[in-house]
């Protein structure tokens, strides 16, 4: 009988057809992987160089391989279609292979693959209506190849709990062990192969887009409209005024956004594409929401983009570059181009992660990268400070002022940190940016281990320069105690004991015709019934700053006795005396203390009434 597998297995049987290449590079991962598996005593999940390396590489060139079948069916060219599907997935996987960041930082093709993935079948820029269509059609592949990637992950997250449970259920119930049968050898074969042959499976033919395109929306496709519409707009555009609002101020008080405020405005513009492309399709485009959004989006991004680029720019020029400035840089231009694109409607949303992956192809091959851009204009200002003029006339060291030394000070961490390198495939040499630096200009670096940045600046000359420490920012909280052999309080004018009472923050206590409680952190409250109004309030500041003095301690204040351990006060003709057995006290970033609990006994002058 003969194996009809196009009969059997027809999704199997047309994948292969068309994804020939890809399904051999991830059954290759696939061998790899188990091939890992088997070696290791940790099972599929552990990675070493070459194992990891050549998985991940046979999963990157499968994703390439895709990408040019995809051009090859789309009509482009014969000889571009040709190198897309054959010679790129191969270049690809040598350049991770051979793991040499000096020349390509291999985890940045990551996600070029996937946005050139969704881009392959539509690299023809067209005009007119031919452009309106295929922005259409890139909609419809990019939203089913994203939708079934994650149904892919889903399946194999289910997968795996599913084998877990088997295996827990063999081993608790008969004593069986297929541990290893399904940590080595179904689970790589799940993960390497079977999930991303299903993914490309469901990747959509030219002929299927078009059918998608000219249809009615799905029901998938209408959720996820309803959720651009109705969730992300709205939220983006009340950020939109927040950052408006911050912009204005910013100009306002000529406070430059650093730091996070950056990030927060590059994820800003990141969210803004998306719910651009997210609301793109033609049956989106009567909704009110969605025409105001359309209308209104790259407007409102021009003040932040224009604080946001003032402020990168400010920032690399004092502190120079690092890899997180680069990728503000490289971000700022992404949505600045982006940004011009549509206002003077030449946008297409093929742009959108075209540009994104252009930049991070950019970022990721060559002597410029990611990496070593940031090492080399570190190091030309590290040599620049080196060689300005010595002190009293001497060539060396350099006269520095102290903020050319915390300059140099800083740079030279971060070449210690970034610049060091071990061969950590056969393929990578060894060097160390720093020590080669110094020893240009005469100074010897000990490869001994411990800070060689103060060691460096020692030798240099200012060894007594350091980098000043923040401030303390977060809350210390010290427990103080009265040991009553210790710390004995009078009583004898206030005789009668009305019995133990712990106060909290707002949290009030009952007293005989009255409520007590800590009010704020530095004084108490008396009402005469919950909720009402405030009789008599307490002054605390000055017997909290007696126990202030405690912080800083050798034991850090815990278990420290309390200064004068009694609060007195009068209400009416009783007076009142709080005897502090427990306290809690907060130092926060300002050195402000403050009472978060306090236990104790109340007496008072006159016994209490008769129940």
């Amino acid at each position: 009988m003969k194996l009809d597998v196009n009969r059997l297995l027809p999704d199997v049987a047309r994948t292969v057809r068309r994804y020939g290449f890809a399904v051999i590079l991830c059954a290759a991962a696939t061998v790899a992987l188990i091939f890992a598996a088997n070696s290791s005593s940790y099972g599929w999940y552990a990675f070493d160089w070459p194992n990891n390396v050549l998985t991940a590489g046979f999963l990157l060139a499968a994703l390439y391989a895709a990408s040019g079948r995809n051009v090859l069916e789309s009509g482009g060219g014969r000889w571009s279609g040709l190198v897309a599907a054959w010679v790129l997935p191969v270049a690809v996987l040598a350049a991770h292979v051979v793991d040499n960041s000096d020349w390509v930082l291999s985890w940045l093709l990551f996600p070029v693959g996937a946005m050139w993935l969704t881009l392959s079948p539509f690299v023809a820029i067209g005009r007119g209506e031919a452009r309106e269509a295929a922005q259409q059609r890139y909609w419809w592949f990019a939203h089913r190849a994203i939708v079934t990637a994650i149904v892919a992950l889903f399946g194999l997250c289910l997968i795996w709990l599913g084998l877990w449970a088997i295996q827990a259920s063999l081993s608790r119930l008969f004593g069986v062990n297929v541990e290893d049968l399904f940590g080595k050898w179904i689970m790589p074969l799940v993960g390497g192969f079977l999930t991303p042959v299903y993914w490309l499976s469901t990747l959509p033919t030219a002929d299927e887009v078009e059918r998608d395109a000219a249809g009615e929306p799905d029901f998938l496709s209408r959720a996820i409209g309803f959720i651009g519409q109705f969730l992300l707009i709205p939220f983006l555009l009340i950020y939109s005024a927040i950052l408006l609002a911050y912009a204005v101020q910013s100009v306002v008080t000529w406070q430059i956004p650093v730091n996070t405020v950056g990030w927060m405005m590059l994820g800003y513009a990141i969210a803004g594409a998306a719910t651009w492309l997210v609301v793109f399709p033609r049956f989106m485009r009567d909704r009110w929401l969605v025409r105001v959004f359309r209308r209104l989006w790259f407007w409102l991004t021009l003040l932040p983009i224009a604080l946001y680029s003032l402020a990168v720019f400010i920032r690399v020029d004092a502190y120079g570059l690092t890899d997180q400035r680069v990728l503000l840089v490289a971000g700022g231009v992404w949505a600045v181009v982006l940004t011009l694109a549509f206002l003077v409607r030449r946008g297409d949303i093929r742009l959108i992660p075209g540009l994104a992956a252009a930049i991070l192809l950019i970022l990721a091959i060559g002597p410029w990268n990611l990496r070593n851009l940031p090492i080399a204009q570190q190091s030309a200002r590290l040599d620049a400070l080196l060689s300005l003029p010595g002190k009293e006339g001497a060539s060396f060291p350099p006269a520095w002022t102290t903020a050319q030394a915390l300059q140099a000070m800083r740079i030279m961490r971060f070449l210690d940190y970034g610049g060091r390198q071990s061969g950590s495939s056969p393929f990578v040499q060894d060097r160390d940016v720093l020590a080669d630096i110094l020893a240009a200009h005469g100074v010897t670096l000990n490869s001994t281990p411990g800070d060689r940045v103060t060691a460096a600046v020692g030798l240099l000359g200012y060894g007594g320069v350091t980098e000043a420490s923040p401030p303390v920012s977060w809350p210390v909280w010290n427990d103080l105690v009265r040991v009553p052999m210790a710390s004995p309080v009078d009583v004898r004018d206030t005789p009668a004991s009305l019995g133990p009472i712990s106060l909290f923050v707002d949290q009030r206590a009952a007293i005989p015709g009255h409520f007590m409680r800590l009010d704020g952190t530095d004084s108490l409250a008396i009402a005469s019934a919950p909720g009402g109004p405030i009789v008599q309030k307490i002054e605390l500041s000055e017997w909290v700053a007696k126990q202030a003095t405690h912080f800083g301690s050798g034991d850090g204040g815990q278990g420290a006795s309390i200064v004068e351990p009694w609060i007195d006060f009068e209400l009416g003709d009783i007076r009142y005396r709080l005897v502090v057995d427990a306290l809690t006290l907060r130092l926060d970033g300002q050195g402000a203390p403050a009472i978060t609990s306090l236990r104790g006994s109340l007496f008072s002058s006159v016994p209490p009434p008769s129940p």
